[in-house]
C-alpha cells in the first residue's frame, strides 16, 4: 500500500511539473568584465500556439529587442535574439518559477538563472532621473541628413516663456544609443537636456541611425557621417524660429567630441 501511495506521489509530482510554462517574464543577472547586467525574456503565446517574445538589457538600453524565434521541448527551452547575436538554452526547474541556462553572445558565454516575475517592469531608476511633469516644453521631431541618407528622430525642449533661445545639440559617442545617451541604467543626455532647457537654452537630442525611429546605414558608416548626422542636426535648428540662428553649439562625448 505504501508503495502504491508513494508511486502516486511521484506521478502527481512530475504531472504538475509538465503543466508549468515557459510564458512570463523572467529576470536574471549575468557578469560581464567585472559588472552585473540585468536582463529581461518576456515570453508569450499566442491563440495559434506560437511562441512570442521580446529580450530587455534595461542598465544599458530602454529599447526591446524582438526574440526571432523560441523552440521548446518538455521542461527545455531555446531562445535566439538575432538583432544582438544572443542565445539563451536553458531548462525549466521542476519545483519553482526558475530557469536554469547558459547565454551566449558572440565569444562570451555565461550560465545564467532566469526567475519568473509578475509583471515586465525592471524597477530600474537613478536619482539623477527626471520625470513630469517638465517645466519647459518637449518636443518630438524628426530631420533628415540629405548628404548622409538617413533620417534622424529625437527631442527638442525649450523654455515656455520667451525666446528665441540659444541652443545646443547633443551628440553621442561611439556604438549605437539613443536620445538619452543611456547605458547601465543612466540617461545623461536627458538629465544634461532638463538641466539646460530649465536654464534658457532650446536643446535637440536625437536617437542614433537603427535606434528609436532613426534609420541609416550603420555597419558601413564613417565618424564624417555621423558628424554629418550632427551637422544636420544643426541645420534643422537653424530652420526653428524659437532658437537663434547665430547661437547654436555642440556638445559630445567619445566619438560625438
Amino acid at each position: 500500500m505504501r508503495k502504491i501511495l508513494y508511486l502516486f506521489i511521484i506521478c502527481v509530482h512530475f504531472s504538475c511539473s509538465h503543466a508549468q510554462t515557459f510564458d512570463g517574464s523572467w529576470k536574471g543577472e549575468v557578469e560581464v568584465s567585472g559588472q552585473k547586467l540585468f536582463l529581461i525574456f518576456n515570453l508569450e503565446k499566442d491563440s495559434n500556439n506560437n511562441w512570442n517574445g521580446t529580450f530587455e538589457s534595461p542598465m544599458q538600453t530602454s529599447q526591446k529587442f524582438l526574440i526571432n524565434q523560441i523552440r521548446t521541448k518538455q521542461d527545455s527551452i531555446w531562445i535566439d535574439v538575432k538583432n544582438i547575436g544572443l542565445v539563451y538554452a536553458g531548462f525549466l526547474d521542476r519545483d519553482k518559477d526558475v530557469m536554469k541556462g547558459v547565454m551566449k553572445q558572440g565569444g562570451f558565454e555565461s550560465a545564467m538563472v532566469l526567475v519568473r516575475s509578475e509583471n515586465e517592469q525592471s524597477g530600474l531608476s537613478r536619482k539623477q532621473d527626471v520625470f513630469p511633469p517638465y517645466h519647459y516644453i518637449e518636443e518630438e521631431v524628426s530631420f533628415k541628413n540629405i548628404k548622409g541618407n538617413a533620417i534622424l528622430t529625437g527631442t527638442l525642449t525649450y523654455p515656455k516663456n520667451g525666446g528665441a533661445f540659444p541652443a545646443v545639440v547633443l551628440v553621442n559617442g561611439s556604438g549605437q544609443q539613443n536620445r538619452d545617451s543611456e547605458v547601465f541604467g543612466h540617461r545623461p543626455f536627458k538629465v544634461l537636456a532638463d538641466h539646460l532647457s530649465k536654464n534658457g537654452f532650446a536643446v535637440l537630442r536625437y536617437d542614433d541611425r537603427g535606434i528609436g525611429g532613426s534609420k541609416g546605414e550603420v555597419n558601413l558608416a564613417t565618424t564624417t557621417d555621423f558628424a554629418s548626422d550632427a551637422n544636420a542636426a544643426v541645420d534643422f535648428l537653424r530652420q526653428r524660429k524659437i532658437v537663434q540662428s547665430n547661437k547654436i553649439g555642440i556638445i559630445g562625448h567619445s566619438e560625438g567630441a
